[in-house]
Formats: C-alpha cells, structure tokens, sequence
C-alpha cells in the first residue's frame, strides 16, 4: 500500500492534520477518521448523484456544492452519505446528517425521524435496524417501553416493507402483546394509578374531586371516570376542573381506554415521548389550553382518531410511519403552540388519512413543499398565522377533497408570506367552501376562481395584486363573504357582482376599500347592500344617484318612454337622461312627458341644490 498525508478521502477536513494510512488494495487500515476506500476519490460532479458504494463522496458533495446557508442541500447530500454507511454496517457522518437537516443532533424526535426516513425510502434489514435502535432505544424508555416501541416499528417494517425478521416476535412477546390484538393487562392495579394522577395533579383542590380517594366507592363511580359492564375505565373526561402541576402522562396504563379529556386545566412539563404507548384503544384526546411544552409526540395507538394539543408550548410536531395511529388519525390540532419547525419537515410524515389538520398560530416557517403531500382525505388544512414564504402548492392533486383552506396571515416575519399568483388549479378544487389566503404577498389570481361554484368565503385581502377583478367572480352563486380589500386593484368593480343580491334578498358582504385605484362609480346595485363596504363612500356611492334610484322605482321607470342611461351600473348619474347637474351636483330634472306614473318619492327632497 502507499501512504499518504493528508488523504482527502480519508479525511476530509484538512485541519485535522491527520496523517493517514490508505491501502488501496482489499482492506483499509486503522485511522480516526470516517473509513472510505481512497480508490473512490474521484467526486461526481456537482448535481449529478452518487452511484458508489463510498459514502465519502456524498459528503463531499455536500461541502463542496451546496451554499453554506442552503441547509436543504447539505440535509439530501448528507443523509444519502449516511444511508450508504448505514448499509454498510456504520454510521459514518449520520450526526452530519442530522444537524443539516434538523440543527440539533440531540433532540430525540429529529434522530429517529432521520432514520425512520432513511428505513422507509431505502428499506433494508441494516437500515430498518438502525432506525428501530434510534427510536426506541434512548434512555427515557424503560425496558418495557422499548420493547413495545420496536413491537411496532418491526411490525410496520414486516407489513409495508416485506422485511421479515424474528425481533418483531422476540419485542412483541417481550413486551406482552400479542401482534393481532395488542392489549395490555395493566402491571399497575388501577386505583394505585388513580390515586397517583389525583395526588400529582393537584386533586384536593380540583373543581370537583367528589368521590376520588374514597376507598368504600368504587372508582367508576369517581367524578369524571366511565366504565363499562367490566368495570374497566373508558373514559376520563377532567375538562376544566383545574387540574394542575406536572404529571408524566406515561405512567397512565388503562388498557380499555377510549377518551381522554383534560383540556382547559394547568397542567405543565414536558410531555413524554410515547406518553400514550399503553393506551392501545383510545380513539380521542384532548389536553388543549393548559402549559404543557416539548415536542408533540403522536405515538398513539392503532384506535386514535382524534387529538387535539392546541393552546400549549409544544415547539415541535412529530410523527413515525411506524406508529400504528399513523393509517388511523383523523382529526389533528396542534393550533396556538410555539412550534417553530421548517414547513418542509413538519410535512414529512404526515398521517395520510387527515381529515382535518389545524396548525395555525405557530411559527412554522419555510415554504410548503411542492408536491405537497399526499393528504387524500383531508377537507380542512388551517395553516395560518405562521410565517410561511414561497409559493402556493398544487393542493387540487394532493387535497382533492378539501373543503376549507387557510393559509392567511403568514406575515409573522419579514421574510413571511406567500408569493406568486394563485394557480389556475385551483379550480379544480370543485368542494371549496373556504379560501383564505388574506395577508400574504400575493400578485394575481385567476378568474379560474370563478367556477369554485360551493365556495362560501373568498377572502384575498392584503395581497399584492395588481390587476382587475375578474367579472368571472360574480358567477359565485353561494358566495357570502368577498374579501379583496387591501390589494392594488385596479379598474371597474364588475357590473356582474350585481349578482351576489337574490329575490329574496340575500346578499353578499364585499370588502373592497384599500383598493385606491379602483375606478368610480361602484355598480349601483351593490350601495344598497349593507354588506358592501364602499356603501358609505361618497365617490363609489354617490348619495344623489342613490336618490335618483329611489325616485326610478316609486315613478316606475321601467314604463319611462324615455330611460337612457339610468340605472347603468357605472355611468355618472349626470349623464342621465333629463339629469342636468352642475359641479357635480344635481341642479334640475326635466322628465316631461316621459310617461312617468306611481308616486314620487319623499327622497327627492334630498336633492338640496335641486333647482
């Protein structure tokens, strides 16, 4: 072999100085550094991929082709470099990986979500391996709790990855549950527990304790508890009953549980990883406005269908493919936290059998990734108040379903807010009720728009957009709220939003001041609308031709021999046939001989310089 200082291969950072020793033939020598064959030190060309078994050369394209700032660069290149050690039995440059993609290689969720990735996207016995290692072998586990977490991951890699290996059998046996119906007898008698959540959260002094403690009555007949025939606990329904302090939700093993409640109390900490593991048939919880902080940790059972987390401190979200709730959740609100993650990764692993996902007032940041994620299911996405930036999506391919979607208010920070125009792909979102992208940087929408027949709420308002408003939008039959306010709209307002009045007197509310190119007048149809918010305005809504409309109806106009011009959505009221005005103001009426009928209306004496 030779010898050489030095090696780049080898060793890639030149400060270290190391001299290493590099054979070239079959086998490699012992060195500090990570091990890669100096056969292979010829790096591809940036943008081209690696196709070696060399997991160096992924690192160095990393380091030598990504901006220092382009983070999502350096997370692909790094996490491909890790993937190759991990199949070759190492973990070369993973903690690299890990801190490109996450920032913090000490945070428990972004490690195992890092290899739970690599797992799935490049499924293999050493990758999954690694991946199962790192999610449930930390120290806040307890041997039990280990061997539950690698129950499911292995259980998940045999089902959707055709990985078969006896860890699934030895981790489900060991921790007691048997793979088809996992269910476990609780190791801690239930009223020890029950005594224990009453004792660290503040139970003397709850709202209503009215039973608890009591050793003579039994606790299915405690405040707040359900049970069925077997005098099994169902539910536990604590909702605003000031319940306060730090309880490690972990230590509840109720295996019959559905539903837990214990939302609008004090509860504080930390929540655990994997609080819910045991809790192998709850379908609902909610532990909405209290204090509670860490990382919002979906690890639920195959039974969840609905969680909510909203008005907490939890800073970030996550989610494992490997959980069973994965396939199963329906309903998720992580609304009113501190979540502070880039918008690319919270996406990641999404359950893909949403309903309804609420992430509002955060401040989740980045740009949505296109394609967005495959959410088939979902009818209503709520993303707003963040600090989003970038362009819109194409939801119409990967939410064909949805229903309400509100991307608002993503201005939080100076880089905020969506840019671009809207596409016309959204009109395919044929069950549109609700489109609120209001506070961005929008420049254009399309008259696409037109055709969302069921939408009940448009509102842009606060954008950028430059341009006329489409007459399409007056085709929106069940519109109720039209919000273009804010924008730099110019042009005529659509005669067609005469539109949004029926017989029966319905209306539409229009916002359209801020617009300060708007041109006058408004279609006097819509100055009747108390709705319409340049009713008011002297320029868009004249209060004579207002008057004169009053006097068209009581004198039966429509019989006029003569009625040119009247009533036209945007001609000036002076124009007019028989209208005689002077600076502006209506000076005489002269419909002699005009066929007028009815009665003439009190309003005309309105017209104070009428002479």
């Amino acid at each position: 072999g030779n010898i050489t200082a030095n090696n780049y291969c080898r060793n890639p950072w030149l400060d270290y100085e190391d001299i290493v020793w590099c054979i070239t033939e079959d086998s490699v020598g012992d060195c500090d550094v990570p091990m890669c064959d100096p056969r292979t030190c010829g790096m591809p060309s940036c943008g081209n991929p690696n196709l070696s078994n060399s997991s160096c050369l992924s690192f160095l394209q990393a380091e030598e082709c990504c901006q220092d700032n382009d983070s999502s660069c350096k997370c692909a290149l790094l996490k491909d470099a890790c993937r190759i050690s991990l199949e070759n039995n190492s973990e070369d440059f993973c903690d690299d990986a890990i801190l490109a993609c996450y920032g913090d290689i000490y945070e428990q969720n972004h490690i195992c979500n890092m290899y739970e990735q690599i797992c799935t996207e490049h499924p293999g016995q050493l990758t999954c391996d690694a991946a199962a290692r790192k999610c449930c072998n930390h120290s806040y586990f307890t041997a039990r709790e280990q061997e539950q977490c690698k129950c499911d991951f292995y259980t998940y890699t045999s089902k959707n990855m055709e990985i078969r290996t006896n860890l699934m059998e030895e981790n489900c046996n060991a921790a007691t549950v048997a793979s088809s119906t996992p269910v476990k007898v609780s190791l801690t008698p239930i009223k020890d527990q029950l005594k224990y959540f009453y004792n660290h959260t503040g139970g003397d002094n709850w709202s209503n304790n009215s039973g608890w403690m009591n050793d003579t009555l039994h606790y299915c007949k405690w405040y707040g508890l359900a049970c069925n025939d077997n005098r099994d606990i169902t539910g536990i329904n604590l909702r605003n009953n000031s319940l306060a302090g730090h309880f490690n939700f972990i230590d509840l093993d109720f295996p019959w549980l559905t539903t837990l409640d214990l939302a609008e109390n004090k509860l504080s900490g930390i929540v655990s990883i994997g609080f819910a593991m045991f809790l192998r048939r709850l379908e609902y919880i909610d532990i909405s406005e209290n204090g509670l902080s860490g990382c919002a940790d979906l690890t639920f059972s195959s039974s969840m269908l609905h969680a909510n987390f909203s008005n907490n401190n939890f800073t970030c979200a996550s989610f494992k493919r490997y959980n069973p709730a994965y396939k199963t959740l329906r309903v998720l609100d992580l609304s009113h936290n501190a979540i502070g993650q880039d918008s690319s990764k919270i996406f990641d692993n999404f359950p893909p059998n949403l309903e309804e996902l609420i992430l509002s007032d955060n401040n989740i940041r980045g740009t949505i990734p296109e394609p967005f994620p495959s959410l088939e299911y979902l009818t209503r996405l709520d993303i707003s108040n963040n600090s989003i930036n970038g362009q819109l999506p194409d939801f119409s391919r990967s939410t064909p379903r949805i229903r309400e979607l509100n991307l608002s208010n993503q201005k939080q920070t100076e880089n905020g807010g969506l840019t671009g125009t809207i596409s016309p792909d959204f009109s395919r979102l044929g069950d549109l009720l609700v489109l609120n992208l209001a506070v961005n940087k929008l420049t254009g929408f399309p008259s696409d728009l037109g055709t969302l027949l069921k939408l009940k709420t448009l509102d842009l308002s606060s954008n950028l957009i430059s341009h006329s408003i489409p007459s399409e939008l007056g085709n929106l039959a069940a519109l109720e709220i039209l919000n273009l306010s804010n924008n730099a709209l110019i042009g005529l307002i659509p005669e067609s939003f005469a539109n949004f009045v029926d017989e029966d007197y319905n209306y539409t509310s229009i916002f359209l001041g801020g617009n300060l190119n708007l041109l006058d007048p408004a279609p006097l149809v819509l100055c009747f609308l108390p709705g319409f918010d340049f009713a008011e305005d002297k320029k868009k809504c004249p209060t004579e031709r207002s008057t004169l409309r009053y006097f068209y109806d009581s004198a039966k106009g429509q019989e006029w021999t003569n009625s040119e011009l009247w009533l036209n959505p945007h001609q000036n009221h002076c124009d007019w046939h028989g209208i005689e005005c002077a600076s502006g103001n209506i000076i005489g009426i002269n419909l002699a001989n005009n066929g007028l009928s009815g009665t003439l209306s009190k309003s005309i004496g309105d017209l104070h310089m009428l002479e």
